[in-house]
């Protein structure tokens, strides 16, 4: 009986062969395009889910409302933390994060780039994020305004081989005119699903 079927199947595709290469290639692209669907969707849900502290980590949003709509904001001002950890006993921890520094100039000896990925940040954003260390103490990391972390890229684009731990850095950007900052720490280089990107 099955090899009366597959007689009459393999019969049909010889004389259909448009027909039955269409329905092919539409087979072949309906499964890639579901399996590039479903590849995309696990690559957004999968976004900070590293962090081991995840799922107690919030962002405060600012909300504005006009007459025409109700706007969010992804930033506040620096304030509103201070009054959080101070107001709420929920709140254990908190850290500020400032990435909108524009282009800045990082300088080492005679050798600059401008950098694109660059925060500043409190020295609990390092107790709050899961951030693979390379190098230095995290309790000292970012306790001095003079200090820095820089990634592992960073430290091989500025440094080569040489150890980047205590070499000091020029800062200049719209926050800052060439003010010396110390390195303290090397982090790993983060995923590309991180909400965050710097350097």
């Amino acid at each position: 009986m099955q090899k009366n079927v597959l007689l009459t199947a393999w019969r049909n595709i010889k004389n259909n062969k448009v027909h039955t290469l269409i329905n092919v290639i539409g087979l072949a692209l309906g499964i890639a395009s579901c399996f590039i669907i479903l590849m995309s969707v696990l690559y957004e849900l999968s976004f900070d889910r590293f962090h081991e502290k995840g799922d107690r980590i919030y962002r405060v949003v600012m909300e504005r409302k006009s007459p025409e709509r109700t706007r969010y904001w992804g930033w506040n001002t620096p304030q509103v933390s201070e009054a959080m950890v101070k107001d709420y006993a929920e709140v254990i921890s908190r850290a500020r994060i400032l990435t909108e520094t524009g282009p800045t100039q990082i300088k080492y000896e005679n050798y600059g780039m401008m950098e694109k990925k660059v925060i500043y940040t409190d020295p609990e954003f390092f107790e709050i994020f899961t951030i693979p260390i390379i190098k230095g103490d995290v309790e000292t990391f970012l306790t001095d305004p003079g200090s820095i972390v820089i990634t592992q890229e960073a430290a091989q684009k500025y440094f080569g081989d040489e150890d980047a731990i205590g070499k000091v850095l020029s800062v200049r950007n719209n926050w800052e005119e060439n003010v010396p900052h110390i390195i303290t720490g090397i982090i790993s280089n983060l995923p590309s699903n991180s909400h965050f990107h710097y350097d």
